[in-house]
């Protein structure tokens, strides 16, 4: 495609073609007569780039982007930048509202203008915030991390092990369920030893979990995706939804969020099954921490801190909430399985 008509089907002008060459995000061949000849590749490159950069991209900020997305799977990668750069920027927008409305609230109840004058000026002066291009790749090292730790740590937790074990015999004892759907499969460490018998449905927010899945179990069907958002073509459509060792990645709200959603993920026969590092209830994990900081087990200390834990007892109110049954075994301490069943 020559440059006119590049210029007309992406609503570019010329001279932002010319920047973005000179700056190295893309290189059109050249035909004979000197002339450019941009190829699909190239549309999707500036395409790509003109997204970003109505998202708030500095040119510099996009080559960085291009020099860390270099991977064989470029098309895939080429639309996860841009709905993780949208995320950011619904992220930054719904803060700003919020900075708004807290200002309104200030100062409609305030009389005083040199207050007023104050909590103006404290509301229009800039925040010191990572731009979106350095979130974005905390994330992907986030997950390349997180990763890591399922395949290098988590197959020597006796804990993790048993949990899936667990899964994978409740799986098979559940004859009826075909159509199954993994949330937070990771890189689907449940499946490896399940054969090709169920259809699967493997659901992550997190792309590279998903590629590192595809390689163990390419039979599976896999979703980019995040459970606290429901996706509503997909209501009613599983025989059973399972969760290991994800709930307690996600906040309290989330977790309540993520609850209601596999419920309605699941047929009216359906059941959600979940696999967990569970307490009874918030003053059991406060008496756990304690005990851990007497003992001087720092590390594990802070590994309990830093994760919200399911608390059985809010499950459980959660889940009558819902017109849900719920049944709860233990399958190693602190893990526990739950399986919830929509009440007739």
């Amino acid at each position: 495609m020559n440059t006119r008509k590049v210029c007309d089907q992406l609503h570019v002008t010329q001279k932002m073609l010319r920047v973005y060459e000179d700056q190295g995000l893309i290189a059109p061949k050249r035909k004979e007569n000197a002339y450019r000849d941009y190829s699909i590749e190239d549309l999707f490159q500036i395409e790509l780039i003109v997204r970003l950069r109505k998202l708030g991209f500095s040119i510099k900020d996009i080559k960085r982007i291009f020099q860390h997305n270099k991977t064989e799977e470029d098309y895939i990668n080429t639309f996860y930048i841009q709905i993780k750069a949208i995320e950011n920027k619904i992220k930054e927008l719904e803060e700003a509202k919020n900075r708004l409305a807290n200002t309104v609230n200030e100062v409609i109840n305030r009389e005083d203008l040199e207050d007023i004058t104050k909590i103006i000026y404290q509301a229009a002066a800039p925040e010191e915030k990572e731009n979106a291009y350095e979130e974005m790749v905390r994330q992907w090292d986030f997950d390349q991390m997180a990763i890591n730790y399922v395949e290098r740590f988590l197959k020597e937790d006796d804990q993790y092990l048993a949990g899936i074990q667990n899964a994978r015999t409740l799986i098979e004892q559940e004859g009826g369920a075909k159509r199954i759907l993994d949330v937070g499969c990771g890189t689907c460490n449940l499946w490896e030893t399940m054969g090709t018998r169920y259809q699967v449905t493997a659901l992550d927010s997190s792309l590279n979990m998903l590629m590192a899945a595809r390689e163990k179990v390419p039979w599976a069907v896999f979703c980019l995706s995040d459970i606290t958002r429901l996706n509503q073509e997909a209501l009613g459509q599983f025989d059973l939804v399972i969760s290991t060792f994800t709930l307690h990645h996600i906040d309290k709200n989330g977790q309540e969020a993520a609850l209601k959603n596999m419920m309605q993920l699941c047929k009216p026969s359906g059941k959600v099954v979940i696999i967990e590092r569970c307490f009874q209830n918030h003053q059991k994990r406060l008496k756990a921490g304690e005990w851990l900081k007497e003992q001087g087990r720092d590390e594990e200390l802070a590994i309990l801190e830093s994760e919200w834990y399911l608390y059985l007892d809010q499950v459980q109110d959660y889940i009558h909430y819902l017109k849900c049954k719920m049944e709860v075994s233990e399958i190693r301490k602190k893990v526990r399985r739950i399986i919830i069943e929509k009440e007739g």
